[in-house]
């Protein structure tokens, strides 16, 4: 028995599968295998099957089976999405899940385990509505915090559905779990959209102004001012800045793991000479945390509380960037954004997706367009005098 490639096709580099109509019936399985002859064996001998009547039979044994509850649902996910998503990113849509689910049905006590326990046939348009009328109530008569709420829920919605598209839902089918109809009214449900908006730039003079006066938040704070260098020049993220240990620096470049960050993959950064001098300053301090780029005074180390273990830092950085007449709502990330700028305008828009680490090129467009103004030039500028320059030698 022979199948086109429209029939037997490979998602996401993974296992094959079979896509073909029987009987007036439309199938759509995974095969459980990754190569093309295990999955035409397996194929060759479901088609076979479901002609006997055989497959309908299982179908039907299974429409019989009690709805899977989350708890079984949860571990399938994460199984199936390993090396798909990062760690991160895949227990965050599971803890969007449980939160939808907990202010959907008023019951904001609940905790994970007890989220787990409850049947699949929980998630409704109904309880997608309900979510809504809690996000909103709790915002008040506020504008600002009625748009802000709305995005803030379509966020969570966003990363709660994630757990059952279409992809996924299949892998569950294929383990024999049971889900009910109404997974697509929770997958369907409209909400109240936020008002759309564009990101505007930082003003150019102001953004040039506060990079002029970053010397003399080094002679105040020599690792928030480093904070500063690592998101305008390598453009990382608060968390990967918060993460960053000394195994991840090079000489010439930076790589980093997909575990500490919101990226799918690795990927690597290549390091300017002024930013690997400094950070060769910074760890060479008598000082110097042993693994991580940041020191700071508090407890914890890396992980989920990295971002609490330089909090200090983060805001100390904030609290100077404010002093200097800062008003936008971000202060990290505007740097990140220049950084993103500067290397589509010198390198492209595929260079600039890697750089930054977006697994959509949507959004590198979308969020990071715009030309060289007067900050980048004066950055470019800066970079070339400052690697020069023999006062980067000194400690700190």
């Amino acid at each position: 028995m022979k199948f086109s490639p429209s029939q037997l096709y490979q998602r996401y580099g993974r296992d094959y599968y079979i896509r073909k109509e029987i009987g007036g019936k439309r199938y759509n399985r995974s095969t459980h295998h990754d190569t093309l002859k295990g999955a035409r064996e397996w194929a060759t001998q479901f088609v076979r099957a479901v002609k006997a009547g055989e497959y309908a039979l299982v179908d039907a044994t299974r429409g019989r089976q009690e709805f899977a509850r989350l708890g079984a649902v949860l571990p399938i996910y994460r199984d199936i999405t390993a090396g798909l998503v990062t760690t991160l990113t895949r227990e965050t849509n599971v803890n969007s899940l449980r939160l939808v689910i907990r202010r959907g049905l008023g019951r904001p006590e609940m905790t994970a385990d007890q989220v787990d326990t409850l049947s699949t046939t929980t998630l409704t348009g109904r309880l997608v509505r309900d979510y809504q009328v809690a996000a909103l109530t709790a915002a008040g008569d506020d504008r600002a915090q009625i748009e802000t709420a709305k995005r803030t829920m379509q966020s969570y919605l966003r990363q709660a559905r994630s757990i059952f598209t279409r992809f996924c839902r299949d892998c569950y089918h294929d383990q024999g779990l049971a889900l009910p109809a109404s997974i697509d009214e929770f997958m369907t449900q409209q909400t109240a959209r936020p008002a759309r908006t564009i990101h505007a730039p930082v003003d150019p003079i102001l953004l040039a102004a506060v990079l002029a006066a970053a010397p003399a938040l080094r002679a105040i704070s020599p690792v928030a001012w480093l904070v500063l260098q690592l998101a305008s020049l390598a453009g990382l993220r608060r968390g990967e800045i918060a993460r960053m240990e000394w195994s991840w620096v090079g000489t010439t470049s930076s790589t980093i793991p997909a575990s500490a960050s919101k990226s799918i993959r690795d990927r690597t950064i290549g390091l300017h000479p002024y930013l690997a001098s400094a950070l060769a300053v910074a760890r060479a301090a008598a000082d110097a945390d042993p693994l991580y780029v940041l020191r700071s005074p508090q407890v914890g180390r890396g992980g989920p509380g990295a971002k609490l273990r330089a909090a200090t830092i983060f805001r100390r950085l904030d609290a100077w960037l404010r002093g200097q007449g800062w008003t936008a709502r971000h202060t990290l990330h505007e740097f990140r954004a220049l950084y993103g700028r500067r290397m589509r305008e010198e390198h492209g828009l595929g260079v600039a997706q890697s750089a930054l680490g977006h697994a959509d090129e949507r959004t590198t467009q979308d969020h990071y367009t715009g030309t060289m103004d007067a900050a980048d030039k004066y950055i470019s500028e800066r970079r070339e005098r400052a690697a020069a320059d023999a006062r980067i030698n000194q400690k700190p």
